[in-house]
């Protein structure tokens, strides 16, 4: 049962939900290395927890790699 306190909007930042530990990794190697499409692993996970959780996900900003394996730094809400 959901909290009446509990939060209905959760906004994440700019590349947060992307972060990894990148030392030493230049920008265009980290883009490469963790780019994935929209429907990915990653964006299926967080639209799941979402779900579950009843609250909707501003996911802020993250790496898509689209059909052509371009990468974007890419709004999803």
């Amino acid at each position: 049962m959901k909290s009446p306190n509990a939060a209905e909007l959760v906004v994440h930042p700019e590349l947060r939900l992307c972060s990894v530990d990148a030392d030493g990794m230049s920008v265009e190697d980290y883009y490469a290395t963790y780019a994935e499409s929209l429907d990915g692993s990653r964006g299926r996970a967080r639209s799941a927890s979402a779900r579950e959780l009843g609250i909707r996900l501003i996911h802020g900003t993250v790496l898509e790699r689209d059909a052509d394996g371009s990468v974007h730094n890419t709004a999803v809400a």
